[in-house]
């Protein structure tokens, strides 16, 4: 049975945004292993996968923002793919994501923190 491939039906991460710079995620999927396993294997497995996707999610997560410091810090040869595709796709990133980051920071009453990424080496949210 390890032929067999696990099927996605559903998968969806919720975030929910609790300080400028904390979130909670939540993993919601709907998986057929397509196999004859027992639900506490599965629970197991799923667990696990999730637990992997979170942490590969937080690494990148934190080598963007490494990347947006040492920018800060002057000109680098460094290139991060990720911050370059944020970069490259304006109209999503700055256009639609970041007014709504804005928006939640001052309903919330928070500071927005800085996206270089986003606004160049000298400006903030």
């Amino acid at each position: 049975w390890f032929h067999n491939r696990i099927d996605v039906k559903e998968f969806k991460l919720v975030l929910n945004i609790v300080s400028p710079s904390a979130a909670e995620a939540h993993i919601i999927a709907h998986l057929d292993f397509n196999a004859p396993l027992p639900a506490s294997i599965v629970n197991y497995l799923v667990t696990k996968v999730a637990g992997l996707f979170l942490y590969f999610f937080q690494r990148q997560s934190r080598s963007i923002i490494q990347h947006n410091e040492d920018e800060l810090k002057g000109p680098s040869h460094k290139t991060n793919e990720h911050a370059e595709r944020i970069r490259s796709n304006e109209g999503f990133y700055k256009h639609w994501v970041l007014p709504k980051i804005q928006a939640l920071c001052r309903q919330k009453g928070w500071a927005a923190p800085s996206v270089p990424s986003l606004e160049g080496k000298e400006a903030a949210v």
